[in-house]
């Protein structure tokens, strides 16, 4: 089901990230393939070189010199920037996939999933977002009589054929894999294994989630999953600090997770499916 459409989308390349020009990680140079008309021929050329805001900095590598992404124009002249980076494009075993890396947009998807009933459990529901309780504030709030909902959304861009560090990834050939077998995994660790939790945040979250849960909420941790080559979910087993804590979270029943793979198909966010949990997590 459509959900979310974006405005026009431009095709460019990454040369810089961070920029040259402004030193800030959110901002990358880019060219824009633009399309031009010679001797009644169309071909694709690049532009000058502009810059453009990358809200999930470099997205653990997927936005990087030479990368394909997609923008949006911003017609704001007060901007540093003259584009937001919205997707970018890999190619796996010759087939090409585009991965939403816009985290800022999660919780709209979610929001519009919610509205359009895509999930029955949630249907007869108020939705109230960026709900305050205690010291915490939470995406979303659900009411509905005296049942009350709490769900944090994460953002996931992430898929790998294992998890595992990036040194051994290196070393093994995929190339008879199936291209749409990967997990999606949270948090992104560099695929190093952390001493230190990579996200203290996300681990808060878990914490107040608990904590919620024991004080009369049904608690729930959406991860949007914004590509469509993986088909199950785990927490990073590389991240045993957060593997481990949300896996207590999860069996002993404080939260109930929700894996929503999400399809970009040019402009437009399709709802797909809910992906199953790793078998190893949930043993």
């Amino acid at each position: 089901m459509l959900i979310y459409t974006l405005p026009q989308l431009y095709k460019a390349i990454v040369i810089n990230r961070p920029s040259k020009t402004c030193k800030s990680p959110y901002i990358a140079d880019i060219k824009v393939f633009q399309q031009k008309t010679i001797n009644d021929k169309k071909f694709l050329v690049r532009s000058d070189e502009c810059m453009a805001h990358s809200p999930s900095l470099g997205c653990a590598g997927l936005i990087s010199s030479e990368s394909h992404v997609y923008c949006i124009k911003l017609d704001n002249e007060k901007l540093t920037s003259k584009y937001r980076i919205f997707q970018c494009e890999i190619e796996d075993n010759c087939n090409k996939i585009v991965i939403g890396t816009n985290p800022n947009i999660c919780n709209t998807l979610f929001e519009n999933i919610l509205t359009n009933n895509i999930l029955s459990q949630f249907n007869g529901y108020t939705i109230k977002r960026e709900y305050t309780i205690g010291k915490s504030r939470i995406d979303f709030l659900l009411k509905n009589n005296n049942n009350k909902i709490l769900i944090e959304v994460k953002n996931v861009c992430l898929a790998y054929y294992e998890d595992i560090p990036l040194k051994e990834i290196k070393k093994k050939d995929y190339s008879e894999f199936d291209v749409n077998s990967k997990i999606a995994i949270f948090p992104d660790c560099n695929r190093k294994i952390q001493k230190k939790p990579i996200s203290p945040r996300a681990i808060k979250h878990i914490n107040e989630l608990i904590e919620a849960s024991q004080n009369g909420y049904k608690c729930y941790l959406a991860f949007i999953i914004q590509r469509t080559d993986c088909n199950y979910f785990s927490p990073s087993k590389l991240d045993q600090t957060y593997y481990k804590k949300l896996q207590y979270a999860y069996k002993n029943k404080f939260l109930d997770i929700l894996p929503i793979q999400i399809e970009w198909i040019g402009c437009n966010a399709y709802y797909k499916k809910i992906l199953e949990l790793d078998s190893d997590f949930i043993k």
